[in-house]
């Protein structure tokens, strides 16, 4: 097995991708608390339920499509340098 590269032949890329997928699974998960407090926010009936669906949804979207795309991207880049 090759030796992994060091950290000053990496590039800058990795890290900030690294950075920002955490970041975002970070924001996205906080986003959960706050679409459960919907409904203590003086919206009540068909309104709640649509802000509920529509807040879950979108921090579905974020948590597992756009994070798994930037992991992805990530693996991309660090078996690039691997092979290079």
């Amino acid at each position: 097995m090759p030796p992994l590269p060091t950290y000053e032949n990496r590039g800058t890329q990795p890290p900030l991708t690294i950075k920002s997928a955490r970041l975002l699974t970070f924001a996205s998960w906080g986003f959960y608390p706050i679409v459960y407090m919907a409904p203590y926010a003086n919206i009540s009936g068909p309104d709640a339920e649509t802000t509920i669906q529509l807040g879950y949804t979108l921090a579905d979207l974020i948590a597992k499509a756009v994070v798994g795309i930037l992991i992805y991207n990530i693996a991309v880049r660090k078996s690039a340098l691997e092979t290079a």
